[in-house]
């Protein structure tokens, strides 16, 4: 996965997910990520796995490469 796959979901969930990742709150990363799986299903399930495979550095990682977009 890509930090160019997640650049169309909204900010607030990206920030959200970056923060639980941070926090190393599996129960708040699998929440945004539910939320996620109704707006791209396929990424989603590539989250879902690297979360509850504890590949949070991986993920902090492209989530940091990710571009927030100016509202």
């Amino acid at each position: 996965m890509l930090a160019s796959d997640l650049q169309c979901l909204p900010n607030d969930l990206i920030r959200k997910l970056r923060s639980a990742v941070e926090l190393l709150d599996r129960a708040i990363c699998l929440e945004v990520v539910n939320r996620i799986r109704e707006i791209d299903e396929k990424h989603a399930e590539l989250l879902h796995h690297m979360v509850v495979q504890f590949q949070y550095r991986e993920l902090l990682t492209i989530l940091d490469q990710v571009t927030i977009k100016e509202a």
